[in-house]
């Protein structure tokens, strides 16, 4: 059965309301992230996470003020999410309560999410998953439909509660993730982060590359013994190397091609996006040419890192 009824915008209740924030903790957001298990809790809390959220997975009720007091003392600190359900036994029909008393004391406004998925959708996610229901584990349910009825019973007033309601039946984890996002994160965070990577083939490629592209073509300094002990970042180094109409032919065809694919990876919802670019030592070649596509893209608006991988091990050495 699909629970869906209150999705209407009329009925789920403005994420601003709520008490205001008392002077102990002012200025900390916090997010309560509950639901049915199998409905995509921790996707979201991910998603959370890449948006520079402190997040506690499996929160007993009775922490969530000591975590949100502590929260509020670490200056690091600004945006919490808490993940809190069924999992603690016997504690199901306690959460809304104590979650209530917490909001109204008053201390620190506070934002429920409540994530719901239809009874046969969250049975194919535990069967996918081959993991036991959390109330079965417990001991409280001895099948997964009477555990998913009992936590629908005991999570009722959390999701009258709830400032959102997300039904994931119909959702991908891609699409849930884009919808935290674009509700929670500011313009600039929904942007995947770039990093330019430099590194050497002779030690191998980064793995955690998307993009891997080799200037082993290019004309080589190490071969200038004026330029042999230098890196890209040298202007002597860089200008040998950008100079070559074959280095300004890749470099328009790696930053037009970043230009073009990196709105569709934020709109996948990836968090990151690394573009690794390669010679034989990973000193001269490809760190001009990452310093090159780096000064490209610095004015795209998302947040950019560079890095020399090979210059880097170097410097450790010595």
């Amino acid at each position: 059965m699909s629970d869906t009824s209150d999705q209407s915008s009329d009925e789920t209740p403005s994420p601003n309301s709520g008490p205001q924030p008392g002077p102990e903790l002012a200025g900390v957001d916090l997010v309560v992230l509950t639901g049915l298990s199998g409905s995509g809790k921790s996707t979201a809390l991910r998603a959370l996470e890449d948006l520079g959220f402190y997040c506690v997975d499996n929160l007993p009720s009775d922490l969530l003020g000591d975590v949100a007091r502590l929260a509020a003392d670490s200056p690091s600190i600004q945006r919490v999410a808490l993940a809190m359900d069924v999992r603690h036994a016997g504690l199901g029909d306690e959460l809304a309560p104590r979650l209530r008393e917490f909001i109204d004391s008053g201390d620190t406004p506070v934002q429920i999410v409540f994530l719901t998925a239809s009874d046969d959708k969250v049975i194919a996610r535990f069967s996918e998953t081959r993991r036991r229901h959390p109330l079965m584990t417990a001991g409280e349910a001895q099948s997964l439909r009477q555990a998913i009825i009992q936590e629908r019973r005991w999570l009722e007033p959390l999701r009258h509660m709830a400032n959102w309601v997300i039904d994931t039946t119909g959702l991908t984890v891609h699409d849930l993730k884009r919808q935290i996002q674009d509700h929670f994160g500011e313009p600039g965070q929904r942007s995947a982060a770039l990093t330019i990577m430099s590194f050497g083939f002779r030690y191998g490629p980064p793995r955690e590359a998307d993009f891997v592209f080799d200037v082993r073509y290019l004309k080589n300094p190490y071969f200038d013994a004026t330029l042999r002990g230098k890196t890209g970042q040298d202007a002597a180094v860089a200008s040998y190397v950008l100079t070559q109409p074959e280095a300004q032919t890749v470099l328009n065809h790696i930053t037009q091609l970043l230009t073009d694919v990196l709105p569709w990876c934020d709109k996948e919802g990836k968090a990151t996006v690394t573009v690794a670019i390669g010679c034989t030592g990973g000193q001269h070649r490809s760190v001009a040419m990452a310093e090159a596509v780096a000064a490209a893209m610095a004015g795209s608006e998302r947040p950019l890192n560079l890095q020399h991988r090979e210059v880097a091990l170097a410097r450790i050495a010595t």
